[in-house]
């Protein structure tokens, strides 16, 4: 049974992480968040966090997609009366699909966060509101190059793309299961090179086009429902 309300709990949930980062988790070099419908190339992730630890990127570090100028919403779930929040823009924050801290950020998100207003919208508060209110001391790193949709999942098992993406929501198990399988089959034949610059979200030298290798159905490659529906409606005239 769903509760009502709630993803009005998500921040406290948030803040109890960077707790628990903070009481029993600074040794560790980074912090990943996800979603739990969030698949997640591993292989890739690793190799850049180790490039970057590698190249001096070890503190104050937030990479992820960063929404520079998101605007409040005045309608809807996410909703926000101009009361709660009389701005129309939130500050920089990170989408919720994958971001990453080295550690000291989530350290110093914890400690900061007893001084900073609640705000129930966990992104926009964890990852925005937060470091905001470290007074310049972390800079958000876009990292939107690692991210693709589902319907460019090839690109895991890409011959020459399949470690330059990190993150993508996907709803299909059979779909995840069929990815991750592939992405292990390659990641153990092939090796990820390291990039000549390296600095958080370049994971490569050069892209192909994710438009031209895999582009989203126009609309007339779309099915057509109505058609679909008549079919299985003489189907079932049939069957009777």
């Amino acid at each position: 049974m769903f509760a009502v309300g709630v993803h009005r709990n998500l921040s406290y949930k948030g803040v109890a992480a960077l707790q628990w980062i903070t009481e029993h988790c600074d040794h560790a070099k980074y912090i990943m968040k996800t979603d739990d419908d969030v698949f997640v190339n591993m292989f890739a992730l690793l190799k850049h966090l180790n490039d970057l630890y590698v190249h001096g990127f070890r503190l104050r570090l937030i990479a992820c997609l960063v929404f520079w100028r998101m605007h409040v919403l005045r309608d809807g779930q996410w909703a926000i009366p101009t009361e709660e929040m009389p701005d129309d823009l939130y500050p920089p924050y990170c989408s919720g699909m994958g971001y990453v801290f080295s550690t000291d950020v989530a350290v110093a998100l914890y400690r900061v966060s007893f001084y900073v207003k609640f705000f129930w919208v966990d992104d926009a508060f964890i990852s925005g509101f937060l470091p905001h209110g470290l007074g310049g001391a972390v800079v958000h790193s876009d990292m939107g190059r690692a991210y693709c949709g589902a319907h460019e999942m090839g690109l895991y098992w890409h011959e020459t793309e399949w470690y330059k993406y990190i993150f993508t929501h996907v709803h299909d198990e059979n779909l995840y299961r069929r990815t991750w399988k592939n992405l292990v089959d390659i990641a153990g034949r092939r090796r990820i090179p390291t990039p000549r610059v390296v600095r958080p979200g370049n994971l490569a030298e050069k892209y192909l086009s994710k438009q031209a290798l895999f582009p989203l159905p126009t609309e007339k490659q779309q099915p057509d429902k109505q058609l679909i529906k008549r079919k299985d409606e003489t189907a079932k005239k049939k069957l009777s």
